[in-house]
């Protein structure tokens, strides 16, 4: 019986091991591996997206975390989206999946959020812009530094 258990707590550890380990380990790995393709600490951004240009804008800037913050949209209205949503976590810290409702305001989308803080130095953080709640393929990742 003894044996069982020792082989139940082996299986487990190995499992948490595979399954349960971060995606990154330190920020360093995270920097070298994936590269943040704008600042949205100093402006605006844009991506080139089916041809359209969807420009992505986060005020008061800088970013702090806990600290309200408007995310803004521009030009997704010229891609007939029925029902845009968010969709944000974080890529080198597991903080969970957070949605948020994307509000339209005349040609834009806006929506009102809190990013959550960690022990880390730098948080990386992808938003995702989802349609009915399906993933349509449209991100933009950013850095938070704390």
């Amino acid at each position: 019986m003894k044996k069982f258990y020792a082989l139940a707590v082996v299986i487990i550890i190995i499992f948490g091991f595979i399954f349960l380990k971060p995606k990154h380990t330190n920020d360093t790995e995270f920097n070298e591996n994936f590269k943040i393709d704008c600042d949205l600490n100093m402006g605006a951004c844009e991506k080139a997206i089916n041809g359209k240009i969807i420009k992505f804008e986060i005020t008061p800037r800088p970013i702090y975390a806990m600290q309200p913050i408007v995310f803004k949209i521009s030009g997704l209205d010229k891609l007939n989206l029925k029902n845009p949503s968010l969709k944000f976590y974080g890529l080198n810290m597991d903080m969970g999946d957070i949605k948020a409702k994307l509000k339209r305001d005349k040609d834009d989308y806006v929506s009102k959020i809190v990013l959550s803080a960690c022990v880390i130095d730098v948080m990386i953080y992808r938003f995702k812009v989802l349609d009915d709640g399906r993933d349509i393929g449209i991100y933009i990742d950013f850095e938070l530094k704390m």
